[in-house]
């Protein structure tokens, strides 16, 4: 099964930040800081529509923060 990660930590972060930080983007992609937190740690996967949500808010292209890991073998 396909998973979405962060290709980038850093980029990740820094996006989030130049959106108007945790609180802001949250509210706006539809998810909890905290969520957006564990995604940027590696700890969270974010699901397809929470990542396309973070990029339009974010301004960001998809492939710019994202990648679609298709060997992933979680459930």
């Amino acid at each position: 099964m396909s998973k979405v990660q962060v290709k980038d930590k850093e980029v990740f972060i820094n996006a989030i930040r130049e959106a108007g930080g945790y609180n802001s983007v949250s509210s706006r992609v539809g998810c909890s800081q905290t969520m957006l937190s564990l995604i940027a740690k590696g700890t969270r996967k974010p699901s397809p529509v929470v990542a396309i949500n973070i990029c339009a808010v974010t301004g960001k292209k998809f492939d710019t923060i994202f990648f679609i890991d298709s060997n992933d073998k979680s459930n």
